[in-house]
């Protein structure tokens, strides 16, 4: 619209209301029709066997080290704490990385 509206020489560009019903006429408002909505879900549930898996190789590896931390119950809270502070910034940057992603590229 700035492009159309430019008059070389004006720093400020003048839009109408007549500009504006042109522009909500040609919007359309799209939904995830039921295949997107099942290959979203199925790539969540996808990812987090993943991750599930490979938490479980990693405690299968270190179980030993594991048990042991947890005998001293405040060396076991710290880690306990630091663990859900990194699943839940990592929850979040995923959360934010998909929410704020634009279907069409920058409008």
């Amino acid at each position: 619209m700035r492009e159309k509206k430019f008059v070389p020489g004006e720093t400020t560009v003048e839009i109408t209301a007549s500009d504006i019903e042109e522009l909500t006429r040609s919007m359309r408002v799209t939904f995830l029709d039921r295949h997107e909505q099942r290959y979203l879900m199925r790539r969540v549930i996808v990812d987090l066997y993943l991750a599930l898996g490979f938490l479980t190789v990693l405690w299968g590896v270190f179980y030993t080290e594991v048990r042991n931390l947890f005998a001293n119950p405040v060396q076991s809270v710290l880690l306990l704490t630091g663990v859900v502070m990194m699943l839940a910034s990592l929850w979040m940057r995923l959360w934010m990385k998909r929410a704020y992603r634009s279907p069409r590229g920058d409008v």
